[in-house]
């Protein structure tokens, strides 16, 4: 997975000024955890991730629940300068396709900043 699209964004640090139009939605790039948000501003993050239970997924046609992900993590920088300083949280289901093994990730539900 290189970027998974992030959307529903709430909280405190969900605001225009820093994360565009509410609800905040971007772009999440894994490889250099970086979030392009729609008003084209950058966060840079450090998280870490713990297993949560597999039974709050919802079903996915023509995929397999593969494991839920706990996020929580800090803004360390980026052109969001609001941001930086804070701290988030999000919930993450992994599938697995049942034939060819393609991972698909959604969120579970909003992601707070």
């Amino acid at each position: 997975m290189t970027s998974q699209t992030i959307s529903g964004c709430t909280g405190s640090g969900a605001i225009a000024a820093d994360a565009g139009t509410p609800p905040a939605h971007g772009v999440s790039t894994v490889s250099t955890k970086t979030i392009k948000w729609s008003n084209n501003k950058t966060t840079v993050t450090k998280y870490t991730y713990k297993p949560g239970s597999d039974k709050v997924c919802a079903a996915v046609s023509g995929y397999k629940i593969d494991l839920l992900e706990n996020a929580t993590g800090s803004v360390t920088g980026g052109t969001a300068t609001g941001l930086v300083g804070g701290t988030f949280k999000e919930t993450v289901c992994v599938y697995k396709k049942t034939v060819g093994g393609t991972l698909l990730i959604k969120n579970h539900g909003n992601v707070t900043l």
